[in-house]
């Protein structure tokens, strides 16, 4: 049958029905298969009932629906755990891909001197451990910075400590006297002010 004719099927009863148009073909089926019985009126209108054969069939269809609408529902809750289960795996695959570049931020925050790909946090955090290693009382000479730093070049370093103090994140101490300092190459020559030869944190 039919998915129309099963539900015209459905549709009808053991109580006489008056005839829809547009039943026309699917009803025409069911009465040649022997489920319906139709019967005209002397007012010339059709009514249809179903045939004891025919109340059968619905019978024997309306369990065969209601165990479809089952599978489906069961159909549906396991597509549900499916997708749940594929988010959950891409959720544990992101997690577990995020860890190491967490775990390196982390520690490039609690050691500065890991950020390599920065220049700028690569002096602060030299000055920092030169400072706490040595106890400078926060005053670094440039040439023990130079001295950790080798692979910047000595203008790429002045640079970064020139804009490191711009930005108010450190102080070049100018030398007193530059003749009584031990490396004066290692320090910077800023213009109306003298050789800066030692950095400070602020």
């Amino acid at each position: 049958m039919r998915t129309s004719t099963e539900e015209l099927l459905l549709r009808l009863g053991a109580r006489r029905i008056a005839v829809d148009p547009d039943w026309s073909e699917d009803l025409g089926e069911l009465v040649r298969l022997g489920f319906a019985q139709v019967q005209q009126a002397k007012s010339g209108a059709s009514t249809v009932q179903l045939t004891v054969q025919g109340k059968k069939c619905k019978e024997q269809l309306a369990r065969q629906v209601r165990r479809r609408r089952s599978a489906s529902l069961d159909d549906l809750h396991a597509a549900e755990d499916r997708i749940v289960l594929r988010i959950s795996q891409l959720i544990d695959d992101k997690l577990a891909a995020l860890e190491p570049r967490l775990h390196t931020r982390l520690s490039s925050h609690d050691n500065p001197a890991l950020v390599a790909e920065d220049p700028a946090a690569r002096v602060l955090a030299a000055i920092q451990e030169i400072d706490r290693a040595q106890r400078l009382d926060g005053i670094v000479p440039l040439h023990l910075v130079r001295a950790q730093l080798a692979d910047i070049p000595a203008l790429s370093l002045d640079r970064v400590l020139v804009d490191l103090e711009r930005q108010y994140r450190i102080d070049l101490k100018i030398a007193n006297d530059p003749k009584t300092v031990s490396q004066p190459d290692s320090g910077i020559r800023l213009p109306g002010r003298g050789l800066a030869y030692y950095a400070a944190l602020r």
